[in-house]
């Protein structure tokens, strides 16, 4: 294929289209946040989230699959915690406000929400969401970017 035509750009078909939001919860966005990384706070608040929503309402009123991984212990203590999280001070109770999607992007009725104790490798994707997106779905991730600044 010469290379003129090749491109990463690809039409967003329903059935075959996921938005993957990643992260984005009260735990790492949250007033105490704010308080610890204000320009960051802002900017997110002024940008990504809105960002965010506008993809996510496109998609809701396209009837296409909406899918949330967020950081969120199995146990109430933390004890299955992955090593990096525990490194990293990710400590985030099972069923707590933190583990939360943010309420500006929450999720609604039937929408995937998958708790994850280890964060994804930028060489492999988070394992538990490819048992929910098919190898023929086209993926759009969003929001790791509000976990990568609290480990800063």
């Amino acid at each position: 294929m010469p290379a003129g035509s090749l491109t990463r750009d690809r039409p967003i078909r329903k059935g075959r289209a996921a938005l993957l939001i990643v992260d984005v919860q009260n735990g790492t966005f949250s007033a105490a946040f704010a308080q610890s990384k204000p320009e960051f706070h802002a900017a997110a608040s002024a940008r990504v989230i809105p960002n965010i929503r506008r993809l996510l309402d496109s998609f809701r009123r396209a009837s296409l699959e909406v899918i949330y991984t967020m950081i969120e212990n199995l146990t109430e203590d933390g004890r299955d915690r992955s090593l990096d999280y525990k490194l990293s001070g990710f400590n985030i109770a099972k069923g707590s406000w933190e583990a939360r999607v943010v309420e500006d992007i929450a999720p609604v009725r039937d929408e995937i929400v998958l708790p994850k104790t280890r964060p994804r490798r930028s060489t492999r994707p988070i394992s538990i969401t490819s048992c929910a997106i098919s190898a023929s779905r086209t993926c759009l991730w969003l929001g790791s970017s509000l976990t990568n600044a609290s480990t800063m």
